[in-house]
């Protein structure tokens, strides 16, 4: 046997169902909002790396020796007047660095001697 609903309280069900579902379809629009805005928060506030490789190639250069790649990473960051006591943000520079350095390789700018073992690879500049 169905259950009977009077019909004031199904139009009250009716109403509020319609407005749960205006609420979820808000939430959801917000949410893709806050996601897109979160995203181009995390862009504009990247840490850029402007003039790290013109003075990893100087500090290089002075070092007249190559050199690894954390050592010329905490140089730079030093440079820069950076924190070197975070390890996490040392070593995203000194991945970010490896990817210049790896550029810089394949123009002819820089030169990598492997290291044997554990020991790093060495960079060096070749003029």
């Amino acid at each position: 046997m169905p259950l009977y609903i009077p019909p004031a309280r199904a139009r009250l069900i009716a109403n509020l169902t319609t407005d749960i579902e205006l609420a979820r379809n808000a939430i959801a629009s917000l949410s893709a909002e806050v996601e897109r805005i979160a995203g181009r928060l995390d862009y504009l506030t990247r840490d850029r790396q402007r003039h790290v490789m013109r003075d990893a190639l100087t500090i290089l250069r002075r070092a007249g020796a190559p050199m690894g790649i954390r050592a010329l990473t905490v140089a730079v960051m030093v440079e820069h007047g950076r924190d070197t006591t975070d390890a996490a943000l040392v070593h995203r520079n000194m991945e970010k660095l490896r990817v210049c350095l790896t550029h810089q390789r394949r123009a002819g700018i820089v030169r990598r001697e492997l290291g044997s073992g554990r020991a790093p690879a060495m960079w060096d500049v070749m003029w």
